[in-house]
């Protein structure tokens, strides 16, 4: 697989942290050179640090479903007069 050419030390944090997922992974190994590998996995791990990227989360909890709720009433309401 192609993952396994990923740097030792890449995998090794990518195995404390869960946010990375496998196509990120994917994409980073896809790279021909180490270096090159290192690079791109720095800046996914700049983005995970800025929160623009990461994995989706599948539940919501109660608190968050009511937020988006909320907002997709507001929405439907449309600018107020």
């Amino acid at each position: 697989m192609s993952i396994n050419r990923i740097p030792q030390e890449v995998r090794d944090e990518c195995r404390a942290n869960r946010d990375i997922s496998r196509s990120a992974l994917v994409h980073i190994a896809r790279k021909k050179q180490a270096r090159a590998m290192m690079t791109a996995y720095n800046t996914l791990k700049t983005k995970l640090d800025k929160g623009k990227v990461g994995r989706k989360r599948r539940k919501t909890t109660g608190q968050q479903a009511s937020l988006v709720i909320f907002d997709m009433l507001e929405k439907l309401k449309g600018p107020a007069d």
